[in-house]
């Protein structure tokens, strides 16, 4: 789902793209963040945009942001391809979808797969010394999954090295994210499009208090950007600042 505000005028319409009846909650569009601000924002590695083609994806998104993608890569474990774009200081937005030539014998991720005009499945945490959190995790009783290592290239020839929790792993609906390690390797961000800038992700649901304990248990550190709130039904909403206003994206 998703809304857009704009100046004074705001409208809505469903993934799909046709009118819906929401209740609208008002934001006021500001400035892009400061420095001050974007040191808030490390916790947030990418939010993860799911979709059922890339192609249709990327061109959704660049007419909601105003600014064109960048494709990404191939994940061959996962059946999938991806595209991405900055979202300010160490964070991205990645669009992913399947990819129609991925050989058989991979396993899908479920927050890797998207209907409609897709939707924001889930989240990725930045966090170092990942090896050392994964036991943490484990030993409070929370299992994220293996911890995998991946890279690729980007089209200007910088190699990405990273390593992360199983995304087949989800914890409460997607609201809990899979945590990344990128090393010494440059950050996606930064050789990605530049324009937008996430100003707050909203975490909702019914098991709130758990959530936040997976976060302490852990060390995801809930920083202002992040917000999480008890709710009857999951959702994650992105608040995110674009050429074209603010653009909120959800579940």
């Amino acid at each position: 789902m998703v809304w857009m505000f704009t100046g004074t005028n705001t409208s809505s319409v469903n993934a799909e793209g046709s009118p819906t009846e929401l209740r609208l909650l008002w934001f006021e569009v500001t400035n892009p963040p400061t420095d001050r601000d974007l040191s808030n924002m490390n916790t947030v590695d990418h939010l993860v945009f799911a979709c059922p083609d890339l192609a249709s994806g990327i061109e959704y998104i660049e007419d909601l942001f105003g600014v064109m993608p960048q494709q990404g890569g191939r994940h061959p474990s996962w059946g999938t391809h991806n595209a991405v774009l900055s979202l300010g200081h160490s964070t991205y937005f990645e669009i992913i979808a399947p990819d129609p030539d991925a050989l058989d014998g991979f396993h899908r991720p479920e927050v890797f797969i998207g209907d409609g005009a897709g939707s924001l499945t889930t989240w990725a945490a930045a966090l170092d010394d990942l090896p050392l959190r994964h036991a943490r995790a484990e030993k409070a009783g929370h299992l994220f999954g293996e911890v995998l290592e991946g890279s690729r290239v980007t089209e200007f020839g910088a190699r990405l090295k990273w390593s992360l929790t199983d995304p087949l792993t989800r914890l409460k609906d997607g609201v809990v994210p899979f945590m990344i390690d990128w090393g010494s390797s440059p950050h996606p961000s930064g050789s990605s499009p530049q324009g937008c800038f996430l100003r707050e992700l909203r975490l909702s649901h019914p098991e709130s208090d758990s959530v936040s304990a997976i976060f302490s248990d852990t060390g995801i550190i809930m920083r202002d950007i992040v917000k999480l709130e008890y709710a009857e039904q999951f959702k994650l909403v992105a608040l995110i600042d674009t050429p074209r206003g603010e653009v909120q994206i959800e579940s």
